[in-house]
């Protein structure tokens, strides 16, 4: 395993582990743990945010 491929593994979550998010303020989209409790948009920091499925 590479070092990319470590690192990766490590700050990205998988599809199972993660929420992919948009925000309603901003318009980015983004991804958490799925774990995280409040999560708020790291751009413009409102916690209304909309969930969104994950494409393909």
């Amino acid at each position: 395993m590479g070092l990319f491929e470590t690192l990766g593994r490590v700050f990205s979550p998988s599809r199972e582990e993660a929420v992919r998010y948009r925000c309603p303020n901003c318009g980015r989209e983004f991804v958490y743990r799925a774990d995280l409790r409040d999560p708020a948009c790291p751009y413009c920091s409102t916690d209304a945010l909309e969930r969104v499925e994950w494409a393909g």
